[in-house]
């Protein structure tokens, strides 16, 4: 396992980094809105690889599979992780549908047998375009770090949820086209409750697992997928 690979000190070392990072990374899109198109390269691929070369370095790691492995992506728990995700997943989306708000009315509202249809378009486009850059760098990196650096489990799943929160409310702030007109603090308040809420449980799933990441990503996938099914079907079918 990574714990018994790396000294205390590195961790320590690392667990700085990377929630300096994620500061510097919101500081950055806040300046510059159209950094966050870039996300693939700042939350997964930059991260990684300093991550990964500070590891060899350090000597903490042998190989890049058994560096991947450190972050969640591994079969073990796998099986548990997807039926937990998949009924955690489900009833999340239905949470999130009666609280989420587009254009004063409540989206619940919108829900018909018509968006079966489009709901594998959805879950497929929440995968490949947010779930899995968000809880690798939020769960894999940010959560598994400050973790080992506080020693506390559940302590690291809120504090990563806050900061999960603080990145939705970011993205949504610098995308002025997702906050809905003459509803903007509803939106921004959403936006960060919404962040907050699939954080939370996202971290649980994945300390529930013992890092395994595919459970955490499959639950994400499935919060938004009925909320983006319902966008999809207003404006594209």
């Amino acid at each position: 396992m990574y714990r018994n690979l790396a000294s205390e000190n590195y961790l320590n070392k690392e667990a700085v980094f990377v929630v300096s990072y994620f500061f510097i990374y919101i500081l950055l899109i806040a300046i510059f809105p159209g950094l966050e198109s870039a996300n693939w390269i700042s939350l997964v691929f930059l991260p990684l690889l300093l991550i990964y070369v500070h590891q060899k370095k350090n000597s903490t790691q042998n190989s890049f599979i058994l560096s991947l492995a450190s972050f969640g992506i591994k079969k073990y728990n796998l099986g548990r992780g997807i039926l937990l995700s998949l009924f955690l997943g489900i009833i999340s989306a239905f949470l999130i549908m009666l609280f989420a708000i587009t254009n004063g009315k409540i989206y619940f509202h919108e829900i018909n047998p018509g968006l079966l249809l489009y709901l594998p378009i959805a879950l497929l486009f929440i995968l490949l375009t947010t779930a899995i850059l968000e809880e690798f760098f939020f769960r894999a990196i940010l959560q598994s770090r400050i973790e080992r650096l506080l020693k506390r489990k559940y302590a690291a799943i809120f504090i990563s949820s806050v900061l999960f929160g603080l990145y939705y409310l970011a993205f949504y702030y610098v995308n002025q086209n997702l906050v809905q007109y003459n509803y903007t603090h509803i939106s921004l308040i959403t936006a960060y409750g919404h962040g907050m809420f699939v954080g939370l449980i996202s971290g649980y799933l994945y300390t529930k697992t013992e890092e395994n990441l595919i459970a955490s990503i499959l639950y994400n996938s499935l919060c938004s997928s009925i909320v983006t099914t319902v966008y999809f079907q207003q404006y594209f079918f």
